[in-house]
């Protein structure tokens, strides 16, 4: 139920053909013009730069037609206010101008993501609260409502050379919500257990030298994972897996010598790998993969499971020799493994015929 006092502007955005969780955001203010059946297919990029803070600040431009912002970690929404009060409003583009006052610097955490336009494209770009001083045209802001993962799970996505993602990224939809109306008839997905910062530095509600509290936490992220996973949504699955390990190995980092329970925690960051190299290798990210494996291995150096994923990274790569000597490694250490079996009588079949060229 919308139980605000204001319109919500909903989003549907899809990476690649994955739809990300509906993002639901509570405005402060914001124009909207719904006659441009077409506006919402435009593309955006997404740039990301290293060592960026969790991001909680997101603002998108449909053209001149929907303008607003989010951020997650107020209480409550930022009030409208005139240019006359030390409010905390933006600047907007009819002339009235209002400023920020230095207590909304204060209040903000670092990380933020913004949207800006280019002709007709958009692009979203990461940086820290302290750089956005290099921008001048903010128009409106807002919290989020719901789908805050849709958010890290954009500022995380990798981009190429050039700044724009190696993903395509599009709006299909939006539209807004009245007061009072119900939430129901909106797309509902798989529940998902992850509910944890981006980063195990900020998860206050965790103590990393609990092993229970850790593993939980990191069970509840892999299994976020497993259900993106079985949705088909490969790099969305990827991203919680990667998410599980930097949690358990933040834990260990902690830990200046072996600890009681360790070898539970070792156990599921391997899986955790291996789940997320599985995601690579449906995407056809074979180096990618072979990394994670190879991380693997500095964990559980006799890992059948790691030898077999390993194999078959190299088998994608074309290198169907090495692939041959890792499932075999995989068949010695177990020798049940079918799977392994039909992948090293494959890749003897490529292997030959290569040479047989």
């Amino acid at each position: 139920m919308n139980n605000t006092n204001r319109n919500l502007l909903y989003l549907d955005i899809a990476v690649d053909n994955d739809d990300l969780d509906r993002l639901i955001i509570e405005p402060c203010r914001f124009t909207a013009s719904y006659n441009s059946s077409n506006e919402f297919e435009r593309r955006f990029f997404v740039r990301k730069i290293d060592d960026v803070m969790p991001l909680t600040l997101f603002e998108v431009r449909f053209k001149n037609y929907v303008k607003f912002g989010i951020d997650s970690s107020l209480k409550k929404p930022i009030e409208d206010t005139d240019a006359t009060s030390s409010a905390h409003a933006f600047n907007n583009r009819s002339g009235n101008g209002t400023v920020l006052d230095k207590r909304f610097y204060e209040e903000l955490p670092m990380g933020v993501m913004v949207v800006n336009q280019t002709r007709d494209e958009f692009y979203i770009l990461t940086c820290r609260w302290s750089e956005l001083k290099q921008f001048s045209d903010f128009d409106v802001f807002g919290r989020v409502f719901k789908g805050m993962g849709s958010v890290i799970h954009l500022s995380a996505l990798k981009s190429n050379s050039k700044g724009r993602p190696a993903t395509n990224i599009r709006i299909k939809d939006f539209g807004i919500i009245p007061p009072g109306s119900s939430l129901l008839g909106l797309k509902r997905r798989d529940a998902l257990l992850d509910q944890f910062p981006f980063l195990p530095q900020d998860a206050s509600s965790i103590d990393f030298n609990d092993a229970d509290r850790v593993s939980n936490a990191a069970y509840a992220i892999k299994s976020s994972g497993n259900i993106l996973f079985h949705q088909g949504k490969f790099e969305m699955a990827s991203f919680r897996f990667d998410k599980a390990v930097r949690y358990l190995s933040h834990a260990m980092e902690l830990k200046k010598s072996p600890f009681e329970h360790e070898d539970r925690l070792i156990s599921l960051a391997v899986a955790c790998m291996l789940d997320s190299a599985t995601c690579k290798i449906k995407r056809k990210d074979f180096d990618a993969a072979l990394n994670l494996c190879n991380e693997a291995f500095e964990y559980n150096p006799d890992n059948s499971k790691i030898y077999f994923r390993r194999g078959q990274a190299f088998h994608g790569l074309l290198s169907y020799e090495k692939s041959l000597a890792d499932l075999n490694t995989a068949q010695r250490l177990a020798p049940n493994d079918k799977d392994a079996l039909f992948l090293e009588n494959a890749s003897l079949f490529m292997y030959f015929a290569v040479a047989n060229e």
